[in-house]
């Protein structure tokens, strides 16, 4: 039986990171962010390396590698906020 996990627990709020002191024109946002794209990882392969556009299209991935390596957990994860810091 394959080992998927559809939907990861919540996320508890995290406190807010203080910018102060830094130039805005240092924090930019990516083209993509406020996208939101699903990934799939295994603790046990390498790091994701594909965006899926859709949940559906990540689950299909997910049952993908699950049949190609039996044994092995696949989950699905929402990525919903992007950021990415410059200097």
């Amino acid at each position: 039986m394959w080992n998927i996990t559809l939907d990861p627990a919540p996320v508890p709020a995290r406190p807010t990171l203080s910018l102060k002191g830094v130039a805005p024109k240092a924090i930019k946002r990516p083209p993509d962010a406020g996208v939101e794209f699903f990934f799939v990882w295994s603790p046990a392969r390498n790091s994701p390396r594909v965006r899926h556009a859709s949940r559906d299209l990540a689950i299909t991935e997910a049952d993908r590698l699950a049949a190609m390596f039996p044994g092995t957990p696949f989950d699905v994860f929402a990525a919903r906020r992007v950021r990415r810091c410059l200097r």
